[in-house]
């Protein structure tokens, strides 16, 4: 009978050992990649609502009392969001400036963020002031 110093796994306690541990370190980096793929998408959402508000202020700034237009202008630049889930708010202001804020909250799709932040949607806000350009 051959034996093996104590160091020495035998090949199929290796390849077993090899198993748990590549097991283990994918949990963990697909939670990674899925958690760089959530947070890419609350970025592209701010940066589109970023430019919904810059759009709505810009329409504003032209044609002031045409609420209705800036709510249109805003939401035709929030693509890939639901457009019942944005609120759109256009103040003008006494100084001669329009504002125009969006609101949204997003919804994550890792469960992991909802123990990290305590909730599982992040209100994403923007708002875009321009002053009006034609006199009323």
């Amino acid at each position: 009978m051959k034996t093996y110093p104590s160091n020495h796994l035998s090949r199929r306690a290796a390849s077993g050992q090899t198993l748990v541990e590549f097991s283990l370190t994918l949990m963990l980096m697909a939670t990674i990649v899925m958690m760089v793929l959530d947070m890419g998408r609350a970025v592209y959402y701010y940066s589109a609502l970023h430019n919904s508000a810059r759009e709505g202020a810009r329409y504003g700034s032209v044609n002031p009392g045409d609420t209705a237009g800036i709510i249109q202008a805003s939401h035709g630049m929030t693509v890939g969001l639901n457009p019942d889930d944005i609120d759109v708010t256009v103040v003008e202001t006494s100084d001669g400036k329009i504002v125009v804020s969006v609101d949204y909250d997003f919804q994550a799709a890792t469960p992991l963020l909802a123990t990290i932040t305590g909730s599982d949607t992040i209100s994403l806000h923007s708002e875009a002031r321009m002053h009006i350009e034609v006199e009323q």
